[in-house]
């Protein structure tokens, strides 16, 4: 299921090809979307993993989309091939890519050229779709150029679904959300230890205080929303925000909490460090950083998860912090489960 890779170049004359590359004396190029499951360098198989759980529970990755599965591991309009074919409840026709490495640039330019490719056949009602641990800043930026959609999709995230439906993953079969390096130090004891109730690290879920109490914050969780990110700026005598930010690690889970709301949204961290940014709060607020999320769900006012709701399911949480960690991964797993039902709800 590697990306794209150009598997078969015809040389023809004359008239435009059956595959919708219009040609004189040019080749004719079939894309490969799917491949079978190749092994890193540590000889672990990743993607069928990947593609077992999101092909039979998308909407425990997609719940606002309403995806059905109309394939796995086909071919598309002639032109190539795909890992997996959802059909969305507007009848849009989404071929979705899987990696299990982090996306790089020449994976978005070979679905870019599979979409100018199924242009050329007049594929109009379909939609490409990239799904990988990680996608740099840079990938992201060409893939909304040129209207391919991506999702960044951690190891816990996979891992937590196949907990949910009894799914078994083999010790070996870790998805990993960066490759392996030479220079790469074997972990330390202390980054394996679990949390006192014993909890793995990447269990961990946490609380992220929007902060509407002060005005540089009013306001601010929409275009948090929009950017898919969390945001703090300094404050005299407080901890500097990029030191807040910095404590979730990759693939954790954070919900987006609203004061006299509710819960409104959940995301899961990615590897990007905080960043300065200017484009969250009012020009001028001092020391402004953000840091990106991935897997961003979010809920209407109206439908948002109250404090007392929480607390009536048994779930005390540290409501004032900006950022505070759930220690309790059974409310934790409560929040998600009714954030991700309400999404769904008009």
């Amino acid at each position: 299921m590697a990306l794209a890779q150009v598997v078969r170049t015809i040389r023809i004359g004359g008239a435009a090809s059956d595959m919708g590359v219009s040609s004189s004396d040019s080749p004719i190029t079939m894309f490969a979307l799917a491949t079978p499951a190749k092994q890193d360098r540590e000889g672990t198989v990743l993607e069928r993993q990947m593609e077992d759980l999101i092909a039979s529970f998308p909407d425990e990755f997609f719940p606002r989309h309403r995806l059905m599965l109309l394939g796995r591991q086909g071919s598309f309009q002639e032109v190539g091939r795909y890992d997996l074919l959802f059909s969305d409840e507007f009848g849009t026709n989404i071929l979705m890519e899987l990696k299990a490495v982090p996306a790089k640039y020449e994976h978005a330019t070979q679905l870019a050229k599979y979409k100018d490719a199924l242009r050329e056949k007049n594929a109009n009602n379909t939609l490409m779709w990239l799904v990988a641990p990680s996608i740099p800043r840079s990938v992201r930026d060409f893939l909304d150029h040129v209207g391919i959609e991506y999702t960044e999709i951690h190891e816990a995230e996979f891992r937590r679904v196949a907990a949910c439906h009894d799914y078994q993953l083999r010790n070996e079969d870790v998805i990993p959300t960066s490759l392996p390096s030479s220079s790469s130090k074997a972990p330390s004891k202390e980054e394996f230890k679990t949390t006192p109730k014993g909890e793995s690290r990447a269990a961990r879920s946490w609380l992220f205080n929007t902060d509407e109490g002060e005005p540089e914050g009013k306001g601010a969780y929409v275009k948090m929303l929009e950017h898919s990110c969390m945001a703090l700026w300094s404050f005299k005598g407080g901890r500097q925000p990029e030191q807040t930010l910095s404590n979730p690690t990759v693939g954790e889970r954070v919900f987006f909490y609203l004061n006299r709301v509710g819960f409104i949204a959940t995301a899961i961290m990615t590897d990007e460090a905080p960043v300065p940014d200017d484009t969250i709060f009012p020009k001028g607020t001092p020391g402004a950083v953000s840091r990106r999320v991935s897997n961003l769900v979010s809920v209407a006012h109206r439908n948002a998860l109250t404090p007392s709701e929480v607390k009536l399911k048994g779930g005390r949480l540290n409501y004032i912090q900006a950022l505070s960690r759930i220690s309790d991964t059974r409310v934790a797993e409560m929040i998600h489960t009714e954030l991700k039902s309400r999404a769904l709800q008009r």
